[in-house]
This record gives C-alpha cells, structure tokens and sequence, in this order.
C-alpha cells in the first residue's frame, strides 16, 4: 500500500504525477467538474473541454489525466478541475 495523496487542496501537475507513480488516490470513483477560472492564475479555462466527467480508480486513468491537454490550465500546472467523490458532485444531483 502506498502512500494516500492529499486531495483536500488544489492539485496541481506535479501532485497528479506522484499519485501515478507513487501514491494511491484515495476514492474508487471521482467526479470531475471544469472550474471557469484557474484556481492559481485566475485565467479562463478552455470553453471546449467536457464540463464534467468521471474516473475510476486506476492509476493508468490517473497518468491519462497527465497527458490530457484541457486538463491543466495552459497558463500554469495547476489542474482546471475540481474533484469530488459521487455523493457531492454538483453536477450529478
């Protein structure tokens, strides 16, 4: 068992890396909802990107986020997303 990745803060780049390589996300299904702004540089996010989606709990679906372009904010490495387990996603009540 590896060590378990503290998502109770913004994530940025270098956090979604380690928890692809090294630690163990902690929730088997995380809902994904596209935030307007950058939580670090205030930018706009890409308009175009899904306004939600959902991962399941592996970490080759973790190193996908890693490759994924409209992911991160393409001002910073902050992720342009915030993350949240089935019964408090927003989007899905």
């Amino acid at each position: 068992m590896g060590v378990i990745i503290d998502v109770d803060k913004y994530l940025n780049y270098n956090d979604y890396n380690l928890c692809a390589h090294e630690c163990k996300w902690p929730w088997n299904i995380t809902h994904f909802i596209k935030r307007n702004k950058c939580f670090n540089c205030n930018m706009q996010t890409n308009m175009t990107a899904p306004p939600h989606f959902i991962l399941h709990n592996e970490n080759q679906n973790i190193r996908r986020l890693l490759r994924t372009s409209y992911f991160w904010c393409k001002y910073c490495n902050f992720a342009v997303y915030e993350h949240y387990i089935s019964e408090e996603c927003e989007f899905c009540l």
